[in-house]
């Protein structure tokens, strides 16, 4: 089975450990590839461990979740991006959206609902994996073909 690699961004370190502990990630076929306390350092991370998915905060020093998503988009647009806030405010939930972000999370967060958002999006990236795969196929299998 695939594993889907899970980056965690927050700059309070209680929030991160909870993600990260709060549920069994690696029984349900995730693997947590790395954490880190700012955008800045969740950019190098990302760009070392490819993750399929990030959880980030938004109200962090130096970059915000939001600034860092739009950088993640830029660059990584397949990656799965669940912000988790505790800022009500309509504004921060429309930039998230038009930067494609995959869910919006409000603090306190229940493990719960990590966990049933990590699991849907965990189905979508082996569906577009799958897909990929299929659509190498078929180009190898149209390649071979010319050659005949």
């Amino acid at each position: 089975m695939d594993t889907i690699k899970v980056l965690v961004v927050d700059d309070e370190h209680l929030e991160r450990a909870l993600i990260m502990l709060g549920t069994h990630w690696t029984e349900n076929g995730f693997e947590i590839v790395g954490e880190a306390d700012s955008g800045q350092i969740a950019l190098e991370k990302i760009e070392e461990e490819k993750p399929d998915i990030v959880f980030t905060d938004i109200c962090m020093p130096f970059m915000d979740g939001l600034e860092l998503t739009e950088k993640i988009r830029e660059k990584y647009p397949h990656i799965k991006i669940v912000i988790i806030t505790g800022h009500r405010e309509f504004e921060y939930a429309q930039r998230a959206l038009r930067y494609g972000v995959t869910e919006f999370l409000l603090k306190p967060i229940k493990i719960e609902e990590i966990a049933k958002i990590a699991n849907n999006l965990k189905s979508e990236i082996l569906r577009e994996r799958e897909a990929v795969e299929e659509y190498v196929t078929l180009k190898e299998q149209v390649n071979q073909s010319r050659n005949i």
